[in-house]
């Protein structure tokens, strides 16, 4: 394979790149915007975690029309090769690819492998797991009605059953409740050190809260409740709450942020973050002063994960070399008498200190597009954003002393809605470590209304 292709496998698609990196010379027009086509689809978010795999396959295609390679494959000795063109064919309108999927899910037959047992014998029965699961999560990121019976049978097979209830409740279909709350039941009560047990009935207890029922939520928080339970199943449970994003689950997130695991608080600030209710702000806050690293998966710290949170939750501008800034109005309406006033937070989320101001008489408006600046002479004082601190709280008034940067007119809001953004300036602490940045935040919209109604 050649840099140029390694590169395009491990960075986000481009589509543009992609069809530049197939030799599509001499394909023809018809198989050259299917491919295009094909890409296209595979940029939307929910196939991130399986797109690099299906961009192998589709970087095989060459000079052969894909609709007709694709059905080559689902005759491929490797089963999630199969699947793969499976869903190729789906992407590209061609009905053929769920029923070929389905097949997949369904096969418990000899298929060759690579796993070996500790004894040095075949695998046999962890290969057909894997390429089951892989076919029932491929069912569920599809969402075709069509999958749900089988996937509703597979609810009652041990070995695959977790994700078939996930599937299930990414498609959406009221059909699958009856099956999972038979899962559920099968899995309730059961002695904390069946972890097994417990995995499957957290996922039964999600796929029923994706359709919309409550026991299944309360079941995905209880579980995180359960501090006799296995840590790794906690974060399962964690993590579905995320997910879900349902502001019932934010106290319980809230009071995980405390919980002795490193990788609960990791997950809780992150299913805080997903979920975006500003309740959680404050604790989340507090949870940047936990810099404990967790010890398992990835690498990161608790800080690490509230500060991203907090940016999810607040909206804040384009960072820049660290720096970002989270501007929000104190009230939405305001009348044409009144002067509109915000609160503005900057953060330093990068490895460099920096002098600014905290006046608002020394930062910059954008109103409608159009930029703006304090009239009037005004000298206060300077602080020190050191990497990891905050300030937050920052006064912005729309007064009447800001004059646009053109001609110099004053700034007047007439009635009608209007977007705002504020813009402050940070420079290095350190002499000649670069020039002054510009730290803008996000737009934020308000109404002005006639002064009597």
């Amino acid at each position: 394979m050649s840099e140029m292709k390694k590169k395009i496998l491990t960075s986000v698609i481009s589509i543009f790149a992609l069809i530049q990196a197939c030799p599509t010379q001499s394909v023809e027009p018809k198989a050259k915007a299917d491919v295009s086509e094909l890409l296209t689809a595979l940029k939307a978010e929910k196939y991130a975690h399986i797109r690099k795999g299906i961009i192998e396959l589709v970087e095989e295609i060459g000079n052969r029309e894909p609709i007709s390679f694709f059905v080559e494959q689902l005759q491929a000795d490797n089963r999630r090769r199969r699947c793969k063109a499976a869903l190729c064919l789906e992407l590209l309108g061609d009905r053929r690819g769920v029923p070929a999927i389905i097949k997949e899910l369904n096969d418990t037959s000899y298929r060759p492998t690579t796993m070996i047992k500790s004894d040095g014998t075949e695998y046999q029965q962890g290969q057909i797991r894997s390429d089951r699961y892989y076919a029932a999560l491929l069912l569920g990121i599809l969402g075709d009605e069509e999958a749900v019976p089988p996937l509703i049978e597979a609810t009652r097979d041990e070995t695959i059953n977790y994700q078939a209830a996930i599937s299930l409740g990414e498609i959406g279909d009221k059909r699958a409740i009856p099956a999972l709350r038979a899962m559920l039941k099968k899995y309730s009560n059961q002695p904390f050190r069946h972890t097994t047990k417990h995995f499957r009935r957290v996922f039964a207890g999600y796929g029923l809260a994706m359709l919309g029922d409550a026991e299944g939520l309360k079941v995905v928080i209880d579980t995180l409740n359960e501090r006799q339970q296995d840590w790794t199943i906690r974060r399962h449970a964690t993590e579905a709450l995320g997910k879900l994003g349902d502001k019932q689950a934010v106290p319980n997130l809230i009071a995980a942020l405390k919980d002795e695991h490193p990788n609960i608080r990791v997950s809780a600030a992150r299913a805080l973050g997903a979920i975006g209710d500003v309740s959680a702000l404050p604790a989340l806050e507090e949870a940047l002063k936990d810099k404990t690293e967790t010890k398992v998966n990835a690498p990161t710290t608790v800080s690490k994960a509230a500060a991203s949170a907090i940016a999810q939750i607040k909206g804040w501008g384009k960072t820049i070399s660290g720096l970002r800034c989270w501007l929000r109005a104190d009230k939405d309406v305001w009348k044409a008498d009144e002067t509109p006033t915000f609160k503005a937070d900057v953060y330093n989320d990068g490895a460099r200190e920096f002098y600014m101001h905290q006046g608002h008489e020394l930062c910059e408006l954008v109103v409608d597009e159009q930029w703006y600046y304090w009239s009037i002479n005004f000298n206060g004082p300077v602080g020190i954003l050191s990497p990891g601190q905050q300030y937050n709280n920052i006064w912005i008034s729309l007064e009447k002393y800001w004059q646009n940067n053109q001609d110099n007119e004053q700034l007047t809001l007439a009635v009608g809605k209007h977007t705002i953004r504020v813009v402050f300036v940070a420079r290095p602490s350190v002499e000649n470590s670069g020039p002054p940045l510009r730290v803008l935040s996000n737009r934020v919209e308000i109404r002005i209304l006639p002064t009597e109604l």
